[in-house]
């Protein structure tokens, strides 16, 4: 075993710095007597993918003098390894060009940077202990060569560099980011927090059959319909669903990378950065299935016609028929205009479609489908009409008359 990992990746650091040349890793210093503190680096090994190496690490011990802030003493730096993330940097369709470069994420920070190998990434701890890339040259860094061996590294006051610790990074799948990890007011932030309300199915069994989803985005809570060939564009302060990627995007892009049990999986690009975001589905509401359930009266009139009460509105139905559920009224479709800005999304609500009905002698029924407001569910309405005892009695004297 590594003896750099001993007892818990312990490292006893022993040679004194002047306070002067370390770096500050979090600001200025208010009210705190600055003392010689010895300070415990806690080691444990990397969150990303590693590879120990079977040369022995340095276990010289030495002392550091620190200037230290209350709410971040003493210093950890078995923090950095699990704030450091690594990953394939999958480059914009827009820019036409291969993936090269690394991607290097701090976690609590949020911040990214895309790096060509070899690099050096100076560091710092903010106010609250998270690690963020240094905006000048410091005394805390980290190396990564091109053969993906990566070192943290310090200074001393002579300006000698000393090897905290080492590790081979693998780089992996960009991970899943949540919408709290993603920073506010950003374009993919918004994506981030919509809703996949499922797939269109009506789009599916009464449209071009066409696999449609449909995804609630925006405090409008805006509906747009996304397929797999399609892109999100974010234009004009809001996301638009496009055939094809606009010609120098310079704005946000997404699209659908999967379907998986957690939700619809889409990749997206923001300033020149990755991410991986999956939009959970709606919990899906009970839809009515049964006629009884739609209708509160219903009279089959012929196999042309049937006339019913819908939410006591009385409509006159013929097979074909579209008709909507509006601000608590129904309405029927049968303009082509109106029909149009129901498939495209403009008008939305309850629908139910009458497909065909049967009145053959005593027996009456009829078929159709009703679509949640959504599209996502879809109910089979089969109703077969009970037949009234004089039409039973009727239909039975044919039949003795008949023989």
């Amino acid at each position: 075993m590594n003896p750099f990992w001993n007892r818990g990746g312990l490292l006893q650091l022993g040679r004194i710095f002047s306070l002067d040349y370390l770096p500050w890793m979090g600001g200025g210093i208010v009210g705190l007597a600055l003392l010689p503190i010895p300070v415990f680096l806690m080691l444990d090994p990397p969150a990303c993918s590693v590879v120990k190496e079977s040369k022995p690490a340095v276990t010289s011990s030495f002392e550091l003098k620190l200037p230290l802030r209350e709410a971040i003493s003493p210093l950890c730096t078995g923090g950095v390894d699990s704030q450091v993330v690594f990953s394939i940097d999958v480059p914009c369709p827009s820019q036409n060009a291969c993936s090269s470069r690394l991607m290097v994420r701090l976690s609590q920070s949020k911040q990214v940077k895309k790096v060509d190998l070899p690099v050096k990434l100076d560091l710092e701890f903010g106010e609250n202990g998270e690690l963020t890339f240094a905006p000048t040259p410091s005394l805390f860094w980290l190396e990564i060569d091109t053969q993906s061996n990566a070192k943290l590294m310090c200074a001393d006051t002579a300006g000698i560099a000393r090897e905290m610790f080492h590790w081979k990074v693998t780089p992996q799948e960009a991970p899943v980011l949540s919408a709290e990890e993603l920073h506010s007011g950003t374009p993919l932030r918004e994506l981030a927090e919509g809703r996949w309300l499922g797939q269109d199915l009506f789009e599916l069994h009464c449209g071009y059959g066409a696999v449609v989803h449909r995804l609630e985005i925006g405090v409008a809570r805006s509906i747009l319909n996304l397929q797999f060939h399609q892109w999100l564009c974010y234009q004009d302060g809001k996301w638009k669903t496009m055939d094809c990627m606009p010609e120098n995007n310079t704005g946000s892009l997404a699209r659908i990378r999967r379907v998986n049990g957690r939700g619809l999986e889409l990749e997206g690009w923001e300033d020149g950065s990755y991410v991986r975001l999956i939009l959970p589905p709606v919990t899906p509401a009970m839809v009515k299935t049964k006629g009884d359930e739609l209708f509160s009266q219903l009279r089959i009139r012929s196999e042309k016609q049937i006339s019913c009460v819908l939410d006591k509105q009385c409509l006159i139905l013929r097979p074909g028929d579209w008709v909507i559920k509006l601000d608590q009224r129904w309405k029927l479709l049968r303009k082509k205009e109106e029909r149009e800005a129901f498939v495209d999304g403009d008008m939305c609500g309850e629908l139910f479609v009458l497909d065909r009905i049967e009145a053959k002698g005593v027996s009456k029924s009829i078929a159709g489908r009703y679509f949640s407001e959504s599209r996502a569910q879809m109910g089979l309405i089969d109703y077969a009409m009970p037949a009234s005892r004089n039409a039973r009695t009727h239909q039975l004297g044919i039949k003795n008359k008949g023989r």
